[in-house]
């Protein structure tokens, strides 16, 4: 706890120093202006001040209503900047109801033909999702897309009994008659994980890109919901959205997406370390379409 709070200390130090230096600089409006676009707020509140029709792409990663902390063993041993009450769950009870309510919103500000994907926690909400989404008005399938975790650590909260997962999978739901922008992909996404997570449920932003540019053409405008790492964000920077902001509720994660936004060149973000595009190439290589 005291790694903890000393490291959420530090990063808002130098948040706040590097975000004043850039401000200086004319070079790095476009930083400025990104970092400006994660909102600390209510998402709920901040999608009802967002005019209706206006979003072409949602990228929803909602908290998944399964207790997720308590089932991810040793994640405050594996990172010490975990902090639970940065992350805010959904009580079971509430769940339906939360994204429902969740998803008409995103309806209601999306363009006549536009895309949202939807993460999920396929045990137990992938049914209830799936009748939401048609419920709304969405068009999807049961066919889930899979984001494939290609290297280890895998975890099992209950390794007696269960497999560790190796994959998180998501809806792809369209509004109108929206088509895909980068046509005959497959379903299967494979990246290794972060290596150095700040938020439990961090994806990579190489795989982040590559669903963006599915979905998106360069000045497309982006709304995610729950930001949490801020990820989405810089893959919308990576693809040429300059239009692209969401909501969410911890600081701490907001300093750490905004060294991330100072300390690589914008457009060319990465969790890896290296170019995006690299990691792309090698997902693309990827031909196994994997229904669930």
């Amino acid at each position: 706890m005291l790694r903890l709070i000393q490291e959420n200390m530090i990063k808002s130090e130098l948040s706040s120093r590097a975000t004043t230096e850039i401000m200086s600089k004319p070079e790095n409006r476009v930083k400025q202006q990104l970092i400006d676009s994660y909102i600390i707020g209510d998402a709920f509140e901040g999608l009802a001040k967002i005019q209706s029709g206006v979003i072409q792409y949602v990228e929803a990663d909602p908290p998944y209503g399964i207790h997720l902390l308590s089932r991810m063993r040793g994640f405050q041993s594996d990172r010490a900047t975990f902090a639970a009450e940065d992350y805010h769950e959904v009580k079971e009870k509430d769940y339906e109801e939360f994204l429902g309510t969740m998803l008409s919103e995103c309806y209601r500000v999306m363009t006549k033909n536009s895309w949202l994907t939807l993460w999920i926690g396929i045990d137990p909400w992938a049914e209830v999702a799936y009748q939401l989404l048609l419920k709304t008005g969405f068009k999807t399938n049961r066919v889930f897309a899979i984001w494939h975790k290609a290297k280890p650590p895998y975890h099992s909260s209950q390794p007696h009994t269960h497999l560790a997962s190796a994959y998180d999978a998501f809806y792809y739901a369209r509004k109108g008659d929206a088509t895909l922008f980068r046509q005959g992909q497959p379903n299967l996404f494979s990246y290794p994980q972060v290596p150095r997570k700040e938020h439990p449920t961090e994806k990579p932003i190489e795989l982040l890109t590559h669903m963006t540019s599915l979905f998106t053409l360069p000045g497309c405008t982006v709304l995610v919901p729950f930001l949490g790492s801020g990820n989405t964000l810089l893959a919308a920077a990576n693809c040429g959205c300059q239009a692209a902001s969401g909501f969410d509720l911890a600081v701490n994660y907001k300093n750490a997406f905004n060294l991330k936004v100072l300390g690589q060149i914008y457009g060319q973000y990465s969790s890896y370390g290296g170019n995006y595009a690299d990691a792309e190439r090698m997902a693309a290589a990827t031909s196994t379409a994997v229904g669930a």
